[in-house]
C-alpha cells in the first residue's frame, strides 16, 4: 500500500511563516499558510492521503478545508528530525509500504510530483525532493533508514539536503530525486511565486490572497 502525508503546521498567527512577518501581518502568514493547504489538499490522487499536523492550535481550525478522504494524526517529536521519522514509523506500523511525506511550503507540488517519487521509490530506497534554499519538500522511503533523521543535520539550515545526502551515501543506500521546487519561506520567494501562478490555473486559493494584498505584491511584481 502507498501513503502520501502532508507534513504542516496548524496555521496560527505568530506561529507559521514567521519569516514572512514585516511583509505580511501574522494574521496574514497564517491565512497565506491557510491558502497553501487549500491548494495541496485540492490535490488528486488515488493513493491514502493523511495529515499529520503539529501543536500550534487545535486541527478544528483547518477541519473545514480537510477533504473527506484525508486522515490526520498529530506530529511527535521535538526537532523536525524526529517528527518525520514518528510519521514513518506510524505509517508502516499501519502496513504501508511506500509512504511520501511532504511540507506544506510548496503550493505548487502536483499530483505529478507525487507520481514520480512513488514510482522513483518502486526502484530506489530513497526518494528526495529538493529546494532552492538546501533543503528539501519531499522524502519518500519503503523502510525507516535513521541517518535521514540523524542528529548531525542541523535542521532549518541551508545544508541540510546536501548533509543528509552525504551521509546517506556514506551508507552506500540508493537514492534518487524528484524535480526541485522553490519552497515559500520569504518575501522574494512569495513574489516569485504569484508571478508563477498570476492567471494560471495552478494554486487558485494562493493566488487570490496575494492579489488580495494590493499594492504591496502588485507595486513589487510590475517593477
Amino acid at each position: 500500500m502507498d501513503a502520501v502525508v502532508i507534513m504542516s503546521r496548524i496555521p496560527v498567527p505568530g506561529k507559521t511563516k514567521t519569516r514572512l512577518e514585516g511583509f505580511l501581518t501574522s494574521k496574514e502568514c497564517a491565512d497565506l499558510h491557510r491558502a497553501f493547504l487549500k491548494d495541496i489538499l485540492t490535490m488528486r490522487t488515488d493513493k491514502n492521503k493523511f495529515l499529520s499536523y503539529g501543536d500550534e492550535g487545535p486541527l478544528e481550525l483547518v477541519e473545514n478545508i480537510l477533504p473527506y478522504d484525508v486522515e490526520t494524526f498529530p506530529q511527535r517529536g521535538e526537532n523536525l528530525g524526529e517528527k518525520m521519522k514518528n510519521v514513518f514509523i506510524h505509517l508502516f506500523s499501519l502496513g504501508y509500504e511506500n509512504i511520501v511525506l511532504f511540507g506544506a511550503d510548496i503550493p505548487e507540488i502536483t499530483e505529478t510530483d507525487i507520481e514520480n517519487a512513488l514510482k522513483k521509490l518502486k526502484k530506489s530506497d530513497l526518494v528526495f525532493g529538493p529546494t532552492l534554499d538546501g533543503g528539501y519538500y519531499l522524502v519518500g522511503m519503503k523502510k525507516i533508514h535513521e541517518i535521514v533523521f540523524s542528529d548531525e543535520i542541523k535542521w532549518g539550515s541551508a545544508s541540510v539536503f546536501e548533509k543528509t545526502i552525504n551521509l546517506i551515501k556514506k551508507k552506500g543506500i540508493d537514492v534518487d530525486l524528484i524535480d526541485i521546487q522553490e519552497d515559500i519561506d520569504t518575501k522574494d520567494d512569495l513574489i516569485n511565486l504569484y508571478k508563477r501562478i498570476k492567471n494560471t490555473s495552478v494554486c487558485k486559493n494562493t493566488e487570490k490572497f496575494v492579489e488580495g494584498l494590493g499594492e504591496r505584491i502588485d507595486g513589487k511584481t510590475n517593477r
